[in-house]
């Protein structure tokens, strides 16, 4: 699943900075985690969907692109259960 998860990010979202980080030397009693992802996003992105889903100008594009990641988030997140604040 992360690896189909990485490919939809680096597909549906325009991160300017992708960084993958290798976890070397975690606490002997935390969890198992092999890789932290960091994403930088362009400034605009915060304000308007449409360039976040790398789709600045395009609603087809747009549209796709954010049906394909909820699709995605909707395998390991079940909409009714998130908070708003």
């Amino acid at each position: 699943m992360h690896a189909a998860r990485l490919n939809l990010g680096d597909d549906a979202v325009r991160d300017s900075e992708p960084l993958r980080r290798r976890v070397l030397a975690p606490q002997p009693d935390a969890p198992a985690i092999g890789t932290i992802v960091e994403e930088c996003f362009p400034r605009e992105a915060l304000h308007d969907l449409c360039v976040f889903f790398d789709a600045a100008g395009d609603e087809t594009r747009f549209k796709a692109n954010l049906e394909r990641m909820m699709t995605s988030v909707h395998r390991f997140i079940d909409p009714g259960t998130r908070s708003t604040c």
